[in-house]
């Protein structure tokens, strides 16, 4: 996004849910606010912080997705939609996105 461009204080890429919690923990022990990255864009620049000084916690290590025999779906926080849709297009579920 040409219009938004924070800066992050940092950008942590952790690899366990424990990262994520002494990330969150560290941040919120210095008073500095957390901005979650999964896909890695938004209108509004939250992938980079959304406003100068942010700790990003980029979760896109965290790519599991699986359906239950009851149809429900446990997604990671690190998928994309296009991950989604393929996933559960495998167990016949449809996903409703597109473009205008």
């Amino acid at each position: 996004n040409q219009r938004l461009q924070p800066w992050p204080a940092a950008v942590v890429v952790p690899t366990s849910p424990d990262g994520v919690g002494a990330a969150v923990r560290c941040a919120s022990d210095a008073g500095v606010s957390v901005a979650a990255r999964g896909g890695g864009h938004s209108y509004g620049s939250y992938g980079v912080g959304g406003f100068n000084g942010s700790l990003v916690v980029d979760l896109g290590g965290f790519k599991t997705i699986s359906v239950a025999s009851d149809g429900v779906a446990s997604v990671g926080a690190g998928n994309l939609l296009g991950d989604m849709a393929v996933a559960l297009n495998g167990h016949g579920v449809g996903l409703p996105h597109g473009t205008w």
